[in-house]
């Protein structure tokens, strides 16, 4: 569903394919991007998201509740977006980021360029380390965890991988 809105995006702006930079949830929509929707791209960016394991490479949050905990005491603000109303949806999205079927063909056989994007002390940096070695796919590492890697320290990096794409 979020790669058809995606989708549904780039159509109302007349965008018959783009870069595509996904970060953190926007990693899994880079993930979903690749699997229903890889005629659209120009190149993927699937970042701070292992796209191997998913979710369940976050032993630190196994589910919906434990995430608002560890969100609750590192980012109080985020958490505090959180309502009784967004709630069931959040839930409902934290659930599906568990479904991975294809994803690791696609990875071995893309369509377009692709990197991973991670910050070295990001919870799922072992996971995205792993899964840019069993696919082959390039790691962007920067310095920085979840919410620190998406800084100016990573532009670099980003700017060096769309660089190296034709046209």
């Amino acid at each position: 569903a979020r790669a058809g809105d995606v989708a549904a995006v780039l159509d109302a702006e007349g965008i018959e394919k783009a870069h595509f930079i996904g970060y953190s949830m926007g990693g899994w929509i880079s993930t979903a991007m690749l699997l229903h929707q890889p005629g659209r791209l120009r190149s993927l960016v699937i970042g701070a998201w292992d796209p191997l394991r998913g979710i369940a490479s976050q032993p630190s949050a196994p589910n919906f509740e434990a995430l608002l905990e560890i969100v609750g005491a590192r980012a109080p603000a985020l958490r505090a977006s959180v309502t009784t109303q967004s709630r069931a949806g959040l839930s409902a999205c934290w659930d599906a980021l568990y479904e991975l079927d294809g994803v690791e063909d696609a990875l071995r056989n893309p369509p377009v360029p692709i990197a991973f994007w991670a910050g070295r002390d990001d919870d799922c940096f072992g996971g995205v380390r792993s899964a840019a070695a069993a696919t082959g796919v390039q790691l962007l590492e920067v310095p920085g965890d979840h919410l620190g890697a998406r800084g100016k320290d990573s532009i670099p990096a980003l700017r060096a991988f769309l660089g190296r794409i034709p046209g």
